[in-house]
Order: C-alpha cells, then structure tokens, then sequence
C-alpha cells in the first residue's frame, strides 16, 4: 500500500463533492412590518452572575472514540479486502485458527522488504491516527488509535506471526506524520472558502488528512468547522526554507559514470523552537525536514521529523527566552548508500538570544536514547539507527553513516550540498 491508495479516493471525493455542492450561504435577518431597528440601540449590560454563552450547536463536537475505533477496524478490514481480492496475498489468508496461533506463538522480528517495513507501515499508521483526530480524540487518544491499530492487524489481519518492529514503526512513525499532517490541514483549511479556493483547500487538506477529510465531507461539517475544537492555532509556522540543488554523484570513488540528478530539500518549524506560544499540548514545536532526489531508476527519500511532546518555557535577561522538553523523533533515510529508519526520544532545551533589535541567535542540545538493534543477525533494519550520526543546518545537510551488515562489508558515506536557500 502507498500513500495514493487512500489518498487519491478521498482526493477524488473531495473535488467531486466541491465541484458539485453548491456554497452554502447564510440567510439575511427580514425585517418586520411596522417596526423600524434603533439608530444607535444601547449595547445590553450582561447579568451579574450570567455564565458564558455556550457554542453554536453548530461548533460543538464532542469526541467520539467508539467511531474512531470503527474506522480503525474498517481501515484494517479495507485494506485485507484489497489484498485479499485484488492482490491475492498469501499472507492474506486467515481464520481463526491463524488468529489463535498468532497468539499463541507470541511476537517475531519481520524481515520484509525495507520500503515495506518503513514507508507502508508507518503510512498505515498515519491513517490510523487520522481516524482518531478526525473524530475529535486528542494527541494522546489518537495516538491509542494508532497503536490498537497496529496491534489489531499484527494479530489479526496476517497469516504469519505479529511482528514487533512492525508495530513500534507503525506506531511511532504514524503517530509522528499523522500529529503533522493534521496540524498542516488546520493551516490549510480555511472557514468561507469559495470556489477555487474552496476546491484546493478542501483537497489539499485531504491529502494531509485523509480520514479527516473525508469525514468531513461525511457529516455536513465542511464550511462551518474546517478545524475541530481544540486543534491548534493558525499561523503557527515560525520559517522554513526550499532548496533545489543538482549535486553530482559518481558510481565509484574514481568519480566515472558521474551523472547530475536534482535533489529538492525542505525544512518548516512550526512554533518557535524555544517555546514561545507553547500551549503543553504535544507537537505544539516541531521540525519537519526532507529530501528527494530523482535517481535514474527511482527516487530516493529522506525524512527527519522532531516534535516535543512535554516541555516548559521561560524568560530570561534581556529578552532572551528558553525551553527544555522531551522530544519525539522519527527518521527515514532511503538513500543507495544507507536505508535506516530510526525512532527515538530525546531530552534537551533550545536557547533564543536577541543581542541586537534584528538579530537573534539560537542554540540547542539534547540527550537521548535511540534505538539500537544487538543481538540479531546483520541486518540494515530495525526500529532504531546503527552508527549513524545526523546534523542538520539551515541551508546544509550532511550524513554520515556505516553499514557493515551487508555483504560488500563497510561501506561509509558522506554527502553534503550547501546552496542559498529562499525563505517562504
């Protein structure tokens, strides 16, 4: 499964239904015969002890788990079905004989193929924790989506035995891309779109959340909520940067058969890195960066996503400002040197100082655990990082990495592209 075997029905539900349903218009007040409005009526003086008004019933949305979890099942379900019908997967084949064994048996490590375990996985488990903000569930309910999910299928939905790294990718990777895609259609959607407008909005928020967006299509609540309650804040986004650069690469260190392939890089912060506008709520801060790269057989990916889940922000002499936070972190790097994919947790702070009115310095160390495999036959998988050091900068990108569960033996990499970059 990729990411238009969801995306591109729903994509395709969303500019049918727009293309198709006429805007909704609000109706004007009629006056009354005979009675002619104020000139200047009097502004009314609230009651002592009156209580906010509530929401329109409109607005009001209350978190629904029992219809999250349904569309969780229904995703595991529609997916089997294709694989099943359609793919004829031998894995697909199951009963509840194969449901008991798989319980019985206990967990295994998978060794499928590495884009399998780590953009499908993750993927599946992004829709997951879409289903559960789509239905008015928070960080850490959602996340419980994700999670039961991936539980279900390895138990469930397999002939094979449940796997453990498929459930800490799908877990943690879906949790990561989902909180960001959902924040990213908040920014997208926006109340009293028309037209065109209306049309692009609805359909780029869709892709960024998929079950949102078709559920909002669903329930009759597209113009008058483009965001659920208690989701985050417009404008959010603090910078970010785009980076289009043709690096030359060489099939052998006698720099032979060089061949120029264009690379595409970005970077977006979303809330300032040293907290402020932090709420508590997780992901209120992260930092989403990538890479793509056109091969001549088939592109390659890199993605690094950092979000801090837990923090505390304050002020310090001379307007600097500071936070300290744990921090989630989640990497894929799909290149032809190195394919790691890496989840892990780190602790650290971020420290923002203003010597001048136009300047601004910040600065950042963390601590962490990343996961590492021992113990297991040489292999480049896993659900943490092998000997592999990560610096991102703004405008540079470096990695440097070994692998010596191959067969060619250790092989080390270093790639590095330092152009100017434009600001969005």
């Amino acid at each position: 499964m990729n990411a238009w075997t969801v995306s591109a029905p729903a994509l395709a539900i969303s500019l049918a239904l727009n293309f198709c349903l006429p805007a909704p218009t609000p109706s004007p007040a009629l006056p009354v015969p005979g009675v002619s409005a104020p000139a200047n009526p009097a502004p009314a003086s609230p009651a002592p002890d009156a209580s906010p008004a509530p929401p329109p019933a409109a607005l009001q949305f209350h978190p629904k788990p029992l219809l999250a979890a349904g569309e969780v099942a229904g995703l595991n379900f529609g997916v089997w079905a294709f694989l099943h019908y359609v793919g004829n997967a031998y894995y697909s084949y199951i009963s509840w004989e194969t449901i008991r064994d798989n319980i019985r048996d206990g967990w295994e490590w998978d060794r499928s193929m590495y884009f399998v375990n780590f953009y499908h996985h993750p993927y599946h488990g992004y829709l997951y924790y879409s289903a559960g903000r789509a239905n008015g569930l928070g960080f850490w309910g959602s996340s419980l989506c994700a999670i039961g999910g991936s539980l279900m299928w390895e138990v469930m939905m397999e002939k094979y035995r449940p796997s453990i790294n498929d459930l800490i990718t799908t877990s943690s990777g879906g949790i990561a891309i989902g909180e960001i895609g959902y924040r990213f259609s908040a920014l997208v959607r926006k109340k009293g779109a028309r037209r065109l407008g209306r049309i692009w909005r609805e359909a780029a928020g869709t892709v960024l959340d998929p079950v949102g967006g078709v559920n909002r299509l669903l329930n009759g609540h597209k113009d008058e909520e483009p965001w659920l309650p208690g989701s985050p804040d417009l404008g959010r986004i603090l910078d970010g940067e785009l980076v289009l650069t043709g690096p030359v690469i060489a099939r052998s260190a006698g720099l032979t058969g060089t061949r120029i392939a264009p690379v595409l890089g970005f970077t977006l912060r979303y809330g300032d890195p040293a907290g402020a506008g932090w709420t508590g709520r997780p992901y209120d801060v992260f930092t989403v960066a990538g890479r793509l790269r056109w091969g001549p057989d088939k592109p390659h990916l890199s993605l690094a996503i950092r979000g801090a889940l837990v923090g505390k922000r304050w002020d310090g002499p001379r307007g600097s400002s500071h936070f300290a936070g744990l921090y989630q972190h989640y990497e894929y790097y799909g290149i032809d040197t190195m394919r790691v994919c890496g989840s892990s947790f780190t602790a650290g702070w971020t420290s923002t100082f203003r010597p001048g009115p136009e300047a601004r310095i910040t600065a950042s160390a963390r601590l962490g655990w990343l996961g590492r495999r021992t113990g297991l036959p040489p292999s480049p998988r896993g659900p943490g990082v092998r000997d592999l050091a990560v610096l991102a900068r703004r405008g540079t990108w470096s990695r440097q990495g070994t692998d010596t569960g191959s067969e060619e033996g250790a092989r080390r990499s270093r790639m590095s592209s330092r152009r100017p970059h434009s600001r969005l």
